[in-house]
């Protein structure tokens, strides 16, 4: 699956980050958006609110995924929110 959905994404002009192989960013006009990869979890953020909802919406249709919401957890770190952020 990995395999497949790298391709999906650089196709889609998101670049891997040389540091970190499960990175993809993508930078548009309205901001950047941010694809990480971690085994069977994917976490999609960034201040670019179109880009991250079209490609949520492509990964729907090539993937059996659903949408958590916000994230609370990922690999055991808390994401804590305030109103200063995270």
């Amino acid at each position: 699956m990995f395999f497949s959905l790298k391709i999906g994404l650089e196709g889609a002009g998101f670049k891997r980050a040389a540091s970190d192989y499960s990175l993809f960013t993508k930078k548009t006009n309205s901001g950047i958006a941010i694809l990480i990869v971690y085994v069977d979890d994917i976490v999609v953020t960034g201040d670019d609110a179109e880009a991250i909802s079209y490609k949520k919406k492509q990964l729907r249709e090539k993937l059996d995924i659903k949408d958590l919401g916000k994230l609370k957890y990922f690999r055991g770190i808390e994401v804590a929110r305030s109103n200063n952020g995270i």
